[in-house]
This record gives structure tokens, sequence and C-alpha cells, in this order.
């Protein structure tokens, strides 16, 4: 059985089609928090960042399935990258919760420069969805580069938090 920290790859290979369109209503969702800088929305460091989260999450917590590691961009320069750990969990260090309605748009695209793109469209279709400007946008990238070579393209969801 394959570990998180495994050298081989991990990413789910999930089918964007069951994560078009969703809505979702979370009270306090438990996830497990790290904060990672970025330049211009590009991460720096990630790699190291998510293999660190990932070895306390292994250690103190319980992961869920599939596995959601959600990015919030806080600006150009940062964002909080969240990662899904059981519902059990309801504190202990790194553990934040996530609560609200969020809408989600799925993407399948050559590379993570379309995020931007991304961003627009589902912030268009959650306006059209519910009437409202969503809140917050928080990116699952649910597989990584090497992945999305073998899966066919970047694939990526859009959970728009709505109130």
């Amino acid at each position: 059985m394959k570990t998180l920290l495994e050298p081989e790859c991990i990413c789910p290979n999930i089918d964007l089609k069951s994560w078009e369109g969703k809505t979702l209503s979370w009270k306090n969702k438990p996830f497990y928090m790290t904060k990672i800088m970025a330049l211009f929305h590009m991460p720096i460091g990630f790699e190291g960042a998510v293999k660190k989260a990932l070895a306390a999450i292994e250690k103190d917590y319980q992961k869920n399935e599939p596995f959601l590691m959600l990015t919030h961009h806080e600006g150009m320069f940062g964002a909080k990258v969240f990662f899904a750990v059981d519902e059990s969990v309801h504190s202990g260090p790194g553990i934040e919760t996530l609560s609200g309605t969020f809408v989600t748009k799925a993407f399948l695209g050559k590379d993570y420069s379309e995020a931007g793109k991304w961003a627009k469209e589902t912030v268009e279709y959650a306006k059209s969805k519910t009437g409202v400007e969503p809140k917050e946008l928080y990116f699952w990238y649910a597989n990584c580069p090497k992945c999305a070579k073998k899966q066919g393209g970047v694939k990526t969801v859009v959970f728009a938090k709505v109130d």
C-alpha cells in the first residue's frame, strides 16, 4: 500500500464531471492548514511545504478520501493550503475549519497558468447559479504536473464560497 510520502505520486485521478456544478455545505469541516510564499501567484517552496504538511497529517491525523488539497490565494505573494482531514478531527496543531456554502466548477487544462481564467469563469458561474458574488475562491489542483501528463491534462476544481 502506498503512503503519502512515497516517491511515486499519489494524486487522485478524479472524474471532473462528478465535481462540476456541485453545491456543498460545510460546517466546521476540518483541514490541516499551512502557509506558502508566492511571487505573483506562483508558489515558492510548494513541494517542501506539502511534504511537511503530509508528514504532520500522517503522524497526527487521518486524511479524507478523495484527498482535497485546497489552495486559497491571499494576494500575489502568499497562499494558504488546506489539506482535508477526517471529520472526527475538531482541533489540534495546524487545524482550521471551513464553513459555508460552496459552488464548484471543474476544469481540464493544459497547465496551471490558466488559473486566472478559471477563477473568472467560476465567479461568473457562481453569480449566475446563486445570484451572489463569491466571497472567496479555493483551488483544488487535483494532480501534479507528472500526473497531469498521464491523466490527459491539469485537473482543477474551483470552490466558490457564496455564503
